[in-house]
């Protein structure tokens, strides 16, 4: 489970069920979610989403981009990285 800290820390939260029995682990901050994330005024808008797998998926509009109506997407990050700067 994820949830947003007073602190506006994201959390995350192992959380088992069987039966009618509900236990859960100790939360631990994943990161820090910035102010500009959480002042966004557009409806229905999260910035962040959580895939299938577990996975954040982090989105920030800028100004720019919603000015411009451009939005670029980076999917597999990690691995782009890898192959501009090396391991």
């Amino acid at each position: 489970m994820f949830s947003l800290s007073g602190d506006k820390d994201m959390m995350a939260v192992r959380v088992s069920a069987a039966g009618t029995a509900f236990g859960h682990g100790r939360p631990e901050r994943l990161f820090h979610v910035r102010d500009e994330l959480l002042g966004v005024q557009t409806l229905y808008y999260t910035p962040w989403d959580v895939a299938p797998d577990g996975r954040f998926i982090m989105a920030e509009l800028t100004r720019m981009a919603v000015d411009d109506g451009v939005v670029i997407v980076v999917e597999n990050f990690f691995e782009e990285l890898k192959d501009r700067v090396g391991d």
